[in-house]
């Protein structure tokens, strides 16, 4: 599932969340989407290092981890089509699974097979793929 199209690593992590409130997103300026980091970087690797330092931290143990990527209006999800901007909502309770979860938000296909070169989102993929 591919849910965005841009090839520009953005980052659209909720700006005014920390990684496990539940609380409304704030709007952006504009009123029509809600505010987030923004930052643009060189590589969707620079991206993900980005949310893992920046936004996710180290969490407590036993304590749900949510993903506040802001998923646009319009763009396809596990759910469906989104109808309006919103925080994606998925909860993990292990940090590398909500950093594999972020997968499912970039167009990074960082995991190559080693024989027909074909590219996946997760490691477990490739894996499948090349057995």
């Amino acid at each position: 599932m591919r849910t965005t199209t841009s090839s520009t690593p953005l980052c659209r992590w909720s700006a005014d969340l920390g990684p496990s409130t539940n609380e409304p997103t704030p709007l952006s300026n504009n009123d029509d989407e809600p505010a987030v980091c923004g930052q643009v970087f060189a590589s969707f690797a620079d991206l993900l290092d980005h949310v893992k330092v920046s936004h996710i931290g180290r969490g407590s143990k036993n304590t749900r981890i949510h993903c506040h990527w802001i998923v646009a209006a319009g763009e396809v999800t596990a759910a469906g089509v989104q109808a309006c901007a919103a925080p994606c909502g998925a909860a993990r309770h292990k940090r590398d699974h909500l950093v594999s979860h972020l997968n499912s938000h970039l167009d990074a296909r960082p995991h190559v097979c080693r024989r027909c070169g074909a590219q996946f989102k997760r490691k477990q993929n490739v894996v499948q793929h090349e057995q």
